[in-house]
Parts: C-alpha cells; structure tokens; sequence
C-alpha cells in the first residue's frame, strides 16, 4: 500500500480470495484484516466489501 500498487478506495479481494492468493488460512487474512482496519489502512463495509483508505489518514512521514 506504500508503494502505491493499491489505491485509494480500491476494493481489496474477500478473505478467502486473499487467502487462496496467497496460499495462506482465512483466520492469516482475518487477522492482518483486523490489524490493517484498527490501523485504518482499510475500511470494512458491510455487504460491499474492504477497501483502502486514503494514506493521509495513516501513512506518517519517516
């Protein structure tokens, strides 16, 4: 999300989806959903998906 390969409101894939992506357990994807979302790197929205907040919001300068 750094380098900037995902943007700005893109809709990420489900948990299973990222899970088979990657080869990684559902409860992996969850987990690293959880931890972006309390980070507000993304954003859950009930029946539409989790999408990626705008970097103003989370990203801070080194």
């Amino acid at each position: 999300m750094r380098s900037g390969k995902v943007q700005p409101g893109e809709k990420l894939p489900s948990i299973a989806g990222m899970g088979d992506r990657f080869d990684v357990s559902s409860s992996t994807i969850q987990m690293v959903y959880v931890r972006l979302e309390a980070l507000r790197v993304i954003r859950r929205q009930q029946g539409k998906g989790v999408f990626v907040t705008d970097p103003k919001t989370w990203m801070r300068e080194p």
